[in-house]
């Protein structure tokens, strides 16, 4: 009579895990739920092929044959090197327009002096294209990663700027008179009502200053680089290969997609729970 195999440690028999059918209801659910964008996917990779296949090669170029130029690119290492030189001035620049927007923000919106005169040189800064500034960025930064990052930081702190305020200028003041009143220093008033009641709409100008960095830094390295996806486009347009071209749109779009998804990570951890946890805990 053959016994039962034991556990290592325990002595027990081995627990298998099975998923269980809650969760498989769920995840077919939610496949099905989804089935749109599947078929809405599928279709549009069967027309690029289609259309690819009955255009010119140096008119347009299919699904397959930009996937393969994509791992040509990636094979060699080409692309690799141009992802680092692109996610570099995007991490730099953001970096640096995010701090700026959010302490100016900060400022603008406990201040209302400050924020009346600062008011229209951001909107200016808003509403200014990134092809017109660029060019002097570029006579004073050269077309070097110092013009892309600079761009970034133009492009970037504006939303948090303005995010900010708006979060911090909503925040009810009788919080804040509040927490004075029971002997709470500046930084408890910031700490325990500005910030957490601003967050949300912070997050939220994080969130569309990450997309205007990378749009701007792609622009800047369209317009005048040596390196970067935004060169790699132009340089594929010009030597008329555009499977290469397709292929690095492709890259630039599955990024877009990744930041997207990564502020989603980012603000359901400091909103949803952050925020909610302290405003529970009140």
């Amino acid at each position: 009579m053959t016994s039962a195999p034991k556990d290592v440690i325990g002595g027990s028999p081995p627990i298998l895990v099975t998923p269980s059918p809650r969760r498989e209801k769920a995840r077919r659910r939610s496949l099905v739920s989804h089935w749109p964008a599947i078929l809405s996917a599928v279709l549009g990779l069967v027309i690029w092929e289609i259309v690819g296949r009955a255009s010119s090669d140096f008119v347009f170029a299919s699904f397959t044959a930009s996937m393969a130029a994509l791992w040509e690119l990636t094979r060699t290492g080409v692309l690799l090197e141009h992802v680092g030189v692109t996610m570099t001035e995007l991490a730099i620049g953001f970096s640096i327009g995010a701090v700026i927007g959010f302490v100016g923000g900060m400022l603008a919106g406990l201040n209302r002096t400050f924020r009346e005169m600062t008011n229209g040189w951001v909107t200016i800064s808003l509403s200014t294209p990134f092809p017109a500034i660029f060019p002097i960025l570029v006579v004073w930064f050269g077309l070097g990663i110092q013009s892309k990052i600079a761009l970034a930081v133009f492009a970037g702190f504006v939303p948090v700027w303005f995010n900010t305020r708006a979060g911090i200028v909503a925040v009810d003041p009788r919080l804040a008179e509040m927490t004075r009143a029971f002997g709470g220093k500046w930084w408890m008033v910031m700490r325990s009502v500005l910030l957490p009641g601003g967050m949300p709409a912070v997050m939220e100008g994080l969130r569309m200053g990450l997309g205007r960095a990378f749009i701007a830094v792609i622009v800047g390295e369209l317009l005048a680089s040596r390196s970067g996806l935004g060169y790699l486009i132009n340089l594929s347009g010009q030597t008329l290969r555009m499977d290469q071209l397709l292929a690095t749109v492709v890259v630039v779009a599955a990024i877009t997609v990744a930041l997207s998804a990564f502020m989603d990570r980012i603000q359901s951890l400091l909103v949803v729970r952050w925020w909610d946890e302290r405003h529970l805990a009140r």
